[in-house]
């Protein structure tokens, strides 16, 4: 019975993969929810602005002169991403290997489940949030969420099922 690689394996090897999807989560993690973050701001200002303007000639001059500014943005932004995200993808990372190791499976709603454990815990913690649930962590939370379902999309080989013994 093939329950994951993890799970069949030898424990150096569950503990060799398990650091993997720690490693792979917490480097990619923070960037990636950056970059989904940057982009749904950039796509509601550009629908804002199309309903209040219409699509014209200089709106679409406008849009395209601000593509530099969203790519600089977006590379500082990158940098800046581990302040806000890498514990909470750091403890997406940890849950989800825990979960593979103890199950041989973590599977995409193993990582939303992940994903929004900690973002709701690194809310808790955030000294820059008042007691309210503001749109700013609304938003990294929603951000750590789609960065958790596209690292597991990507990354799916390392918690791909072994193949069955012939």
């Amino acid at each position: 019975m093939a329950t994951g690689f993890l799970r069949e394996a030898a424990p150096a090897s569950r503990i060799y993969a398990g650091l993997w999807i720690i490693l792979v989560y917490a480097a990619f993690g923070p960037p990636l929810g950056w970059a989904v973050l940057a982009a749904f701001f950039a796509v509601s200002a550009v629908g804002k602005g199309i309903v209040e303007t219409g699509i014209d000639t200089e709106s679409v001059r406008a849009l395209l002169k601000a593509v530099p500014a969203f790519l600089a943005v977006l590379s500082i932004g990158g940098l800046l991403s581990y302040v806000f995200g890498l514990i909470p993808a750091f403890l997406t990372g940890v849950a989800l290997a825990a979960w593979h190791g103890a199950s041989g499976r973590a599977g995409y709603a193993a990582a939303f489940v992940a994903a929004l454990a900690a973002g709701l815990i690194a809310r808790t913690v955030n000294i820059l949030d008042n007691r309210e649930l503001t749109a700013f962590s609304a938003g990294l939370i929603c951000a750590g969420l789609a960065s958790s379902l596209i690292l597991r999309f990507f990354f799916r080989g390392l918690f791909a099922k072994a193949p069955r013994p012939a």
